[in-house]
C-alpha cells in the first residue's frame, strides 16, 4: 500500500516523542532503507527544529544550531540501520544518557533501537567505553570527500574536490563537462585515505574508486584487448565490446576478465583476499601472479580460473587466517580461489552507496574501513573484547558521530590526535 512522505513525515515526528510502537519502528526503518534519498530531504534542518522544538517544549530544553545539527548527524547515522532481525535488549544494558543525547530525551529511544538492532547475543555494554577523547580533535575529523590525484608520466595533477569525476577520451574533462590539457599514453587515477572518485574510461566504461585505491589505463584502448590494472577498491561498469575483451589485472594477484559487465573489486592488502563480485553479466577470475596474452584470454601461470554469475563471489586468499575462511563455497579445483554463492549484493556495494555495512563484523574489519575513510591511525592495546557489529550507517557523518556509537556498542578506546587506540 503506497503511502505518502506526510505520512512518514509524522511516523518519524511520532518516533522521536518515542510515541510509535516496534511495529513501526521497523516500518520507519524499512522506508528508510527502501528511500534514503528521500529520508534525508525530510531531514532538512527546519523539520528537525520543529521535531525538537516539540521536545523541548516537554523538557524546558534551549536547542541551538549546533545542537539541532548534531540530532540531524545522530538521526542519520541511527536511524538509517538496518533491522535485520528484532533482538531484545539484554539486562543490563543502558541506553544512551550523555553525549548529544542531553540535547533531546526522544533521541535515547533512537540510540536504544540502535544498540538492539546491533548487539551481540554474547556480550553486554557495561559502562562508558571512552576513557580519553580531545573533544576538539575527534569534532575536526571529517569524513571522506571526492578527491583523487592524476598522475601522468611524470607529472601529478590534483583534481578539484568540488568535481566528482572525469572523463578520459582524446582530451581528459571533468564530468560536468569542464577539461583538463593534459595528454599521455599511459594514466593513473589514485585516492587517498579518505577520497574517493569516479571515471569514464576512454571506451565508455565506469569506474568508482573507494578510498586508498588506484587505477591505472591507457589514454585509448588499441588493439584487441582493453587493460587496466586496480590496487585497493573499484566497482567498474564495463561498456559491452565482445571483440575486446576486458582484462584486470588486481595488483599482480589476480586476473580478471569480462566482456560487459558490472562487478566489484577489493583487493586491500591489509583485508588479506582479493574479493570480485559480479552484479550483472559474467567475469572469468584467475589467481596468482598473471601474465596477459596478446590473444582474448589471461594467461594464469600454474593456477585454475572460475567463471562468475551474477550474485556470486570470488576469493583469493592471500593471506586469509582459518578462523575467515569462508563457510558456503565451491572451489575450481586448485585450492587457491573459493567462490561464494549467497552474497550480499547490497553490503558489497554499500561503500559506494555511501554506507558502512557490517555483517557480524570483528573490530579490526570495522577499523580498517575507518582508517582508510577518516584518515586516521588505529592502535590495539588491549585483549580483543569479542565483539561484533552487525547493521549500516551513513559515511556522510563525522568521526565523533561513528565514534559515539561504537561507544554505545561497548567498544573501549581512546583518542590521541589522529590515532584511535582500542583497548
Amino acid at each position: 500500500m503506497y503511502k505518502s512522505r506526510t505520512y512518514y513525515k509524522d511516523l518519524l515526528s511520532r518516533f522521536i516523542r518515542n510515541e510509535v510502537t516496534p511495529g513501526e519502528v521497523e516500518e520507519l526503518c524499512a522506508f528508510i532503507e527502501r528511500e534514503p534519498e528521500e529520508y534525508k530531504e525530510m531531514l532538512n534542518k527546519e523539520d528537525i527544529m520543529a521535531l525538537t522544538e516539540e521536545v523541548a517544549r516537554d523538557s524546558q530544553t534551549v536547542f541551538s544550531d549546533k545542537d539541532v545539527n548534531s540530532v540531524r548527524d545522530q538521526l542519520l547515522l541511527h536511524a538509517g540501520m538496518q533491522v535485520r532481525k528484532a533482538k531484545p535488549v539484554a539486562d543490563g544494558v543502558r541506553f544512551l544518557q550523555r553525549g548529544w543525547v542531553r540535547y533531546a530525551a526522544a533521541i535515547l529511544l533512537i540510540a536504544g533501537v540502535a544498540t538492539a538492532i546491533f548487539m551481540s547475543d554474547h556480550r553486554r555494554f557495561m559502562g562508558s567505553g571512552i576513557v580519553s577523547v580531545n573533544e576538539g580533535s575527534v569534532n575536526s575529523i571529517l569524513p571522506g570527500t571526492d578527491k583523487a590525484v592524476l598522475t601522468l608520466d611524470d607529472k601529478q595533477i590534483d583534481l578539484a574536490s568540488d568535481k566528482s569525476g572525469i572523463a578520459v577520451g582524446e582530451t581528459i574533462a571533468y564530468t560536468d563537462g569542464e577539461k583538463l590539457s593534459v595528454a599521455g599514453k599511459r594514466l593513473m587515477l589514485t585516492t587517498p585515505n579518505g577520497g574517493q572518485y569516479q571515471l569514464v574510461l576512454p571506451d565508455g566504461s565506469k569506474a568508482w574508486l573507494n578510498a586508498a585505491s588506484s587505477i591505472s589505463f591507457p589514454s585509448s584502448f588499441d588493439g584487441g584487448k582493453r587493460q587496466i590494472k586496480i590496487t585497493g577498491e573499484v566497482y567498474l561498469e564495463v561498456s559491452k565490446d565482445n571483440s575486446r575483451p576486458f582484462l584486470v589485472d588486481v595488483d599482480g594477484k589476480s586476473t580478471v576478465e569480462v566482456l560487459g559487465t558490472r562487478f566489484n573489486i577489493n583487493s586491500y592488502v591489509n583485508e588479506g583476499t582479493i574479493k570480485t563480485t559480479v552484479f550483472e553479466g559474467s567475469v572469468r577470475v584467475g589467481a596468482g601472479g598473471s601474465s596477459l596474452s596478446d590473444g582474448h584470454e589471461a594467461d594464469i601461470a600454474g593456477t585454475g580460473k572460475v567463471v562468475l554469475k551474477p550474485g556470486q563471489q570470488a576469493i583469493i586468499a592471500v593471506a586469509l587466517p582459518a578462523d575467515r575462511q569462508p563457510k558456503t563455497s565451491v572451489t575450481d579445483g586448485s585450492n587457491k580461489i573459493a567462490v561464494l554463492t549467497d552474497v550480499d549484493l547490497s553490503q558489497t556495494l554499500a561503500w559506494k552507496n555511501g554506507l558502512f555495512s557490517f555483517n557480524n563484523a570483528d573490530i579490526q574489519t570495522v577499523m580498517r574501513q575507518l582508517e582508510r575513510w577518516y584518515d586516521i591511525k588505529v592502535r590495539y592495546e588491549g585483549k580483543d573484547s569479542g565483539i561484533t557489529i552487525d547493521g549500516k550507517m551513513y559515511r556522510n557523518v563525522s568521526l565523533s558521530s561513528v565514534l559515539e556509537f561504537l561507544r554505545e556498542s561497548g567498544v573501549r578506546f581512546r583518542m590521541e590526535n589522529k590515532t584511535l587506540i582500542i583497548l
